[in-house]
């Protein structure tokens, strides 16, 4: 295993915990906090978990891009599929983020005249939503594992 193999699997593996951990939090937690105590508290959280596992999805992207450029060996074709379903899964997290979860985060942060039960619905949506990302983050580090596994054989 090379230092591209190492950071592939570090990144990604960390991100995938993270993802876990928010989705605790969210079941957890979140969902048993009152509404506007959430609301308020969610912004600070969101940006101390982005601060943490954006930088290890970065390192684990760039880990999975060095792998896929850096295959020879036997079993080549394979191990490159391999790498480019982590990529391509990474390119679908970071799209779904974009599209879906940062406006969400947004318009938490700007709903000072929220509704409780306006709280409680986009709250439930964004946990909820959440589901896919963790999904996605176990594939992709499953991905790189796979990757590495067959580059060894």
């Amino acid at each position: 295993m090379d230092a591209w193999h190492g950071c592939a699997m570090f990144g990604m593996s960390g991100f995938f915990g993270g993802t876990i951990a928010i989705a605790a939090v969210g079941f957890g937690r979140w969902r048993s906090t009152e509404p506007k105590v959430w609301r308020r508290a969610f912004w600070l959280e969101f940006c101390c978990l982005t601060g943490l596992l954006s930088p290890l999805l970065m390192v684990g992207t760039i880990g999975i891009i060095g792998s896929w450029a850096s295959v020879s060996g036997p079993n080549s074709d394979t191990v490159v599929g391999w790498w480019q379903a982590a990529f391509a899964i990474d390119v679908v997290l970071c799209m779904i983020t974009i599209v879906y979860h940062m406006p969400r985060n947004l318009r938490i942060r700007a709903g000072e005249d929220m509704s409780e039960m306006q709280i409680i619905k986009i709250r439930d949506e964004w946990v909820f939503a959440h589901i896919p990302r963790v999904i996605l983050c176990g594939l992709s580090a499953i991905c790189a594992f796979i990757a590495v596994s067959k580059g060894l054989e």
